[in-house]
């Protein structure tokens, strides 16, 4: 008893200094301070025109983007788990955003962001995170595709200054046919120039931050013209202000699966940009710090009117190809932002919308994984079918339901192509006068062998139940089932095993050939099994296990394996 608690205490201590490495801030160098600086002043720039947009088609007022990229690309420089990482507002987040602005209100996403920020923390904490990497590639790219043709249509509307504000994709479209006499030609044209000048930019040159030399460059020309279009409006200079969100208790069950999603999706998206660093510096993040890192900084956000933030892609990527070195960067990204803001805030007010909608729309084709989609055309036809039902589900339905969908979607085709790996297949005899091999389905009248390959649990254990079928205890009372091409073994599969073990324990008796030390074997002496096998029955071949068969039965007959 005195051993055991001393195990408990040990434990408890390692989990606890676990914790604390987990929730410990980072150390910041200074030893490359201005290719950080450098580095991280483009990212500023880059992370401007962005954070506007997502925070406008996020339902949230424009100046939020800018509070979110510069509390949480501190806080996750701070805690993360990715050298060079940024962090801020995401696109593939608006969609979601959205949803729940127009159905709990601005308080509503704020309380739910919290609950998202908590649920990050504990899924890093207790390494539960590790499991969003296991989520299908089929599936990613569905919600990444999905949202992007979202992103588009909702954006239509500031594209063509028709008001096109509905619920969903569906009323999006209609308001957009019904009122299309509301077109502004004027809108269309800066949209369409702001389209043209992001495609453009990069191919003359990869320095210029496209986005924002567009929000410039057509903001101007709107106002050299003097185009009567929308326009952003004024946006607050002065440090994000403290507040405490409105809480409802009766609605925090309502809020919980949107507050699920907004983690799911948050860490999918800064996990994926991990992934995508680790690749281009050779360096490896920590996933489960940079979920806690992630988690500290969506927890704290809506105490300054922040919205959910994720580490992004595109600014990542911008730190590291403009020669970042440090987690400082980041921090000087946010420190630059802060400083716009308090110099620069009211010109903001003359960005037309319609320019925000282009850079939108820019990030929403690039969200359409096109290359991804001609590889599963291509390819399976079964992840044809889980990416054009994520596809759909994301469009047509609530993320949340999109995500669940998509999961038991991947997950049941997953279960069906392990299912398909098994075999199950009498074992072939050889006979010393030939060199050619035959089914031998009887062997002296006394066993019948089975040969089964692949993992053997819920999904394809039925697949056992032939066996007792196509075998007569009469004809043959034992049974040799080789097991040591198992590679795993669940309950549902032990299930099997003990039914066909206690209907052949009455007039006969079943071996089992498995391998020894294996995680068969182990599961098969601790189960119900071996209720109707004697542990003895549990041999390391097929040719020990007929051997004892004949022995058993006594008859006499060369077996020949």
């Amino acid at each position: 008893m005195k051993a055991k608690a001393q195990r408990f205490k040990s434990r408890a201590k390692e989990i606890s200094h676990s914790f604390l490495e987990l929730l410990k801030p980072n150390s910041v160098s200074f030893k490359y301070a201005k290719e950080d600086f450098i580095a991280g002043t483009i990212v500023m720039v880059v992370a401007i025109p962005l954070c506007l947009a997502i925070a406008i088609a996020s339902g949230v007022p424009p100046v939020y983007g800018i509070y979110t990229a510069i509390i949480a690309g501190f806080l996750v420089a701070l805690f993360g788990g990715t050298e060079l990482g940024v962090a801020g507002p995401a696109a593939a987040m608006t969609v979601l955003l959205y949803s729940i602005v127009a159905k709990f209100g601005l308080d509503g996403l704020m309380v739910a962001a919290i609950l998202a920020g908590l649920i990050q923390i504990a899924m890093g904490l207790s390494g539960i995170g590790r499991v969003v990497k296991f989520i299908p590639y089929t599936v990613v790219v569905g919600f990444t595709t999905g949202i992007g043709l979202l992103i588009f249509i909702q954006q239509l509307g500031n594209l063509t200054g028709i008001d096109t504000k509905a619920e969903n994709a569906f009323g999006q479209l209609s308001a957009f046919v019904l009122h299309f006499g509301q077109f502004n030609v004027a809108a269309f044209g800066l949209g369409m120039l702001t389209l043209v000048l992001l495609f453009a930019i990069p191919r003359f040159s990869k320095k210029i931050p496209a986005s924002f030399a567009a929000l410039v460059a057509v903001t101007a020309v709107a106002l050299a013209l003097g185009l009567t279009v929308k326009t952003i409006g004024i946006v607050p200079s002065g440090l994000p202000t403290f507040s405490i969100p409105a809480v409802d208790i009766g609605k925090l069950n309502d809020l919980f699966p949107s507050a699920l999603a907004i983690a799911l999706l948050a860490s999918i998206e800064s996990l994926l940009s991990a992934v995508s660093l680790d690749g281009m510096t050779g360096t490896k993040h920590s996933s489960s710090k940079e979920l806690v890192g992630q988690g500290i900084a969506n927890t704290v956000l809506p105490f300054f009117h922040g919205i959910p933030a994720t580490s992004v892609i595109v600014r990542s990527a911008t730190n590291v190809k403009n020669g970042a070195k440090t987690r400082l960067s980041a921090i000087v990204h946010s420190v630059m932002l802060l400083g716009v803001l308090l110099v620069l805030a009211p010109l903001a007010q003359y960005i037309p919308m319609p320019v925000l909608a282009g850079i939108l729309m820019f990030t929403a084709f690039h969200l359409v994984g096109i290359a991804e989609i001609k590889h599963f055309l291509a390819d399976s036809k079964s992840d044809v079918v889980v990416l054009a039902v994520t596809v759909g589900s994301t469009v047509f339905l609530e993320l949340t339901t999109a995500i669940l969908v998509g999961f038991t979607l991947a997950g049941l085709l997953f279960i069906k192509k392990m299912s398909d790996n098994v075999e199950v297949s009498q074992v072939a005899s050889q006979s010393p006068a030939s060199s050619e091999t035959t089914l031998a389905p009887d062997i002296a009248g006394v066993a019948r062998t089975y040969r089964i390959s692949g993992p053997l649990f819920f999904g394809s254990a039925h697949m056992l139940e032939k066996i007792a079928d196509e075998t007569p205890r009469e004809a043959c009372p034992a049974l040799v089932l080789d097991l040591t091409h198992v590679d795993y073994l669940d309950s549902s599969g032990i299930a099997v095993l003990a039914s066909i073990a206690e209907r052949r324990s009455k007039t006969g008796e079943v071996y089992l050939a498995v391998t020894e030390g294996s995680q068969v074997k182990t599961k098969i002496i601790h189960s119900d099994v071996v209720r109707y096998i004697k542990v003895d029955n549990l041999v390391g071949s097929v040719k020990e296990g007929l051997q004892k068969a004949e022995l058993k039965y006594g008859k006499s007959k060369q077996m020949h394996l």
